[in-house]
């Protein structure tokens, strides 16, 4: 029922783990966690949206980015669909080791 809430915001089509237009989700998965960072919308307060996604989608973030807005948190597949369908929510990165020298 949430996800149908959250797939309704974007202007989805009301299938269980579908919406019309599902934030991108970039990169690949390499096995780390938190396994996800989400980056919203210019003008988003990302410690309200973070605490209202968690709420309703039953995740705990792992950390809230005020200052670039979005959060980590590691999202079973039900969250992720979810959290990707929220208006909110502009893109989905699958979080990833970088190797400077």
């Amino acid at each position: 029922m949430f996800l149908l809430a959250a797939c309704a915001e974007r202007g989805g089509s009301g299938g269980l783990f579908t919406c019309s237009d599902p934030a991108p989700l970039n990169g690949t998965a390499v096995g780390i966690s938190p396994k996800y960072l989400v980056q919203y919308h210019d003008g988003v307060d990302a410690k309200g949206e973070t605490q209202r996604l968690a709420g309703l989608y039953g995740f705990e973030p792992h950390d809230v980015y005020e200052a670039t807005r979005g959060f980590s948190a590691d999202l079973d597949p039900t969250q992720l669909q979810g959290v990707r369908c929220a208006s909110s929510v502009e893109a989905v990165y699958y979080n990833r080791v970088n190797v400077l020298f």
